[in-house]
This record gives structure tokens, sequence and C-alpha cells, in this order.
């Protein structure tokens, strides 16, 4: 599984288990970012990978955006609790927390990260498919 899949596939877990915030991608600009759910949103996005064609670690960052401190305190643990039981593929480790912060508060809007990891093998590309995939992963006829 790629990292975009994998982002993907947290959101969808995420959202599964918390109906009742607004679980999306990490904006490309968080300094326009406006949080518009009553109640808060949790923000995906991959950030880190490291190890060799065998094994490979990947970090993504969830964050947790409230208009309360409490309730983005509330959304990161709740996070933990459904990323720690998962293994998102065959060969996958479940998720770690590596650990959560509070990173601002502006203007009565909080936000609170954490870092999850988790190792695995990379995902496969064989030679003979590699211009294939690589169109189909850019959306290119």
């Amino acid at each position: 599984m790629d990292n975009t899949a994998l982002a993907s596939a947290i959101i969808a877990r995420l959202a599964q288990y918390l109906p009742f915030v607004a679980v999306e991608d990490f904006p490309d600009d968080v300094n326009s970012y406006y949080l518009t759910h009553p109640k808060g949103a949790l923000l995906v996005m991959y950030s880190a990978s490291a190890g060799d064609g065998m094994k490979r670690e990947r970090a993504f960052e969830v964050v947790a955006v409230s208009r309360g401190l409490q309730m983005a305190c509330k959304m990161i643990e709740a996070a933990r609790w459904i990323l720690e039981r998962w293994e998102p593929f065959t060969g996958a480790t479940k998720f770690i927390c590596e650990g959560d912060q509070f990173l601002q508060e502006d203007s009565g809007t909080w936000w609170y990260g954490s870092r999850f990891t988790l190792t695995g093998p990379p995902p496969v590309v064989k030679e003979a498919d590699l211009q294939s995939r690589i169109n189909q992963y850019f959306n290119i006829s």
C-alpha cells in the first residue's frame, strides 16, 4: 500500500468511528485553513519514512483542530485508540503512537497533534509495470 492510499485508509478508518467530526487530508496551505465543522476536525498527512527495500517505517501526522481544548484532546485520544488497534495491510505492524503534543491556540481554535508510525514491506512495483503504475498514480492517460 503506497503512502497516499494509506493516508486515505487512515482517514476512512477515523471517519468510520468518529462520524461526528470532520476527517480530511491536511490542507496544502495550513495558514489559510479555517475550521468550519462545529465540533472539530482531524487532519491527516504522511510525514516521513525510513528503511530499505525489505522493511520501511512510515510516519503519519494526525492533528485535531477544535474550538475547545478538551474536545481537541478527546479527538487525539480517540484517534490513538482507533489507530493503535489496526493493521492496515498484510505484513504491517499495528500503528504506534510516537507521541502527541499541543501545537497552538489561535483565537480560540486549539491544535493538538500526534505522530503514528507503522512498519511493513514497501509497495512493490516491477520494472515491467513501472510506467503504467506511474501513469495511474498521477492520473495520466
